[in-house]
């Protein structure tokens, strides 16, 4: 028989050597562990009999609340929050070593990633005695931005659909009356005509105010109840005329009507002051008329209105005093996102999700956690504080403070519950990963805004390609997943990717 044992070096100058790009890789990955290790690791004498968790979230200041009421009543159990270690990569690594959190947030469309990786913890059982379940105590229309074939893997810290949000004031400066209902694209187009200073007359010298923000090949795609696969999860990309109808809108958008700006003037106009930079903060500014988001916005949009009005205190004035619109504080209004006419509405719920680390030693003390997502007093922290909606519908409309006035609060949150009647989550495959479909998409639509005269089809044939060759490369890393493709596909359509 053939001695299959490996041959050991006869000499010294045989030593099997490690490259250098391995070397630095394996430095890198204990370098990170032991971040996770100190990250997590803190001895704490004061908890006494308690049993600590940690939960990788955002430095959201209202963390600080939520996580003071899961602990007061939870007295056996002690949450900490942990904002420098998110990141999927990061997560999975110190996962999969034994140093990860007990709880981490994730997208809707890293889900499978996570649950790929071996690194979420499957809570189907435990959330439909705990009152957690995607089935029962969700919003139905979003129940898959946490479950992957079938199986539940968290609870929504929030969920939505987005918005049409209008700044009032710039419907007035230009004399348009204020959107109303539910209007198809072709009724909204020729509204924001008459709210765009490039298809509208000026009324004076102002800067540039475009229509619309976040009006992009997203909203118009999810509007046509859009699909990335077939429901046996082959890619429909190349073909998808309702991929195609998407990019030609958001082509329209920027460069045939002009409604939003270029990569380069969103730029310029960050550099231009205002209330601070971006979109929002530019639209809280009076330079949008209208802004597709979730409601959520308004954490941003209070705080640009409190700037707005104590300047006028600063500047001796009254909101009555001023004459010229555009100088008022921030004044809003909402209706749903319109649709196409001749298809019903139709909006994409997202969700950020708190799942349970695998690995994780408290993984069943975590389950409180998710218990307590989905109760009323999580529900109403989240509410009082102008994030989305709760992942419970029952309290959706728990602790919500009107505020003032000109932001509408309670209209912003009436209009997503709505939309959410109208949502649903596109469809997932086996056989690639979301996240990485929205990701090539993304680059073909950067390639249509630095090369407007480049034909939709190309890019929706170089996206189909690129995706297929990731899904190549998936389904040679994984024999069961190739075994299944071919199952369904045949060896030709394996073979053709």
């Amino acid at each position: 028989m053939k001695n299959s044992a490996p041959r050991l070096p006869e000499k010294p100058d045989e030593q099997p050597r490690m490259s250098t790009t391995k070397f630095l890789a394996a430095i890198f990955a204990g370098l990170l562990i032991l971040c996770g290790v100190a990250a997590i690791w803190h001895p704490d004498q004061e908890l006494g009999d308690k049993v600590p968790l940690v939960w990788v979230s955002d430095n959201n200041p209202a963390r600080t609340a939520q996580i003071a009421a899961f602990n007061a009543e939870n007295p056996d159990l002690s949450l900490r929050l942990d904002f420098g270690n998110g990141g999927t990569q990061k997560i999975i690594l110190q996962s999969s070593s034994g140093v990860g959190p007990d709880i981490f947030d994730f997208g809707s469309a890293d889900i499978e990633t996570f649950v790929e990786s071996g690194v979420l913890w499957d809570v189907t059982d435990a959330s439909v005695t705990m009152g957690f379940s995607a089935l029962k105590d969700g919003w139905p229309e979003g129940a898959q931005t946490y479950t992957y074939n079938s199986r539940q893997y968290g609870f929504p810290c929030n969920t939505g659909a987005a918005i049409l949000i209008y700044n009032k004031n710039v419907f007035d400066y230009f004399g348009v009356p204020y959107p109303q209902g539910l209007m198809t694209w072709k009724e909204f187009i020729d509204m924001a005509k008459k709210v765009n200073s490039q298809t509208s007359p000026k009324i004076g010298d102002d800067s540039r105010i475009f229509a619309v923000t976040g009006a992009i090949w997203q909203q118009f795609f999810t509007g046509q109840h859009g699909e990335f696969f077939d429901p046996d999860g082959q890619l429909t990309i190349a073909e998808s005329p309702e991929l195609y109808r998407a990019f030609e809108m958001h082509r329209e958008f920027l460069f045939t009507h002009q409604f939003m700006p270029s990569t380069i003037e969103a730029k310029a106009m960050s550099g231009q002051g205002g209330w601070g930079s971006g979109n929002l903060n530019q639209f809280a500014a009076g330079r949008f008329a209208m802004a597709i988001t979730g409601h959520w916005a308004l954490i941003a949009f209070g705080q640009a209105y409190q700037q707005q009005l104590d300047e006028l205190t600063r500047n001796g004035l009254k909101e009555e005093d001023i004459k010229d619109p555009l100088k008022k504080p921030l004044r809003l209004g909402a209706v749903l996102i319109p649709k196409f006419s001749k298809l019903p509405p139709s909006y994409q719920v997202q969700s950020r999700v708190a799942g349970i680390n695998a690995k994780s030693p408290r993984r069943e003390e975590a389950l409180k956690f998710l218990q307590y997502l989905a109760g009323p007093t999580y529900s109403e922290l989240l509410n009082a504080g102008e994030d989305w909606l709760p992942g419970n519908p029952e309290y959706s409309e728990l602790g919500v403070d009107p505020g003032p006035p000109a932001l509408s609060r309670q209209e912003l949150q009436d209009r997503t519950v709505e939309a959410m009647s109208y949502g649903y989550s596109p469809r997932q495959s086996p056989f690639l990963l979301t996240s990485d479909v929205f990701r090539v998409i993304g680059n073909q639509i950067s390639r249509l805004e630095s090369t407007p005269d480049i034909s939709t089809q190309a890019l929706l044939d170089a996206a189909q390609s690129d995706l297929q060759t990731l899904m190549r490369r998936t389904l040679e890393r994984n024999p069961n997943l190739e075994s299944l493709f071919i199952e369904r596909f045949g060896k030709p359509a394996y073979q053709n990717l």
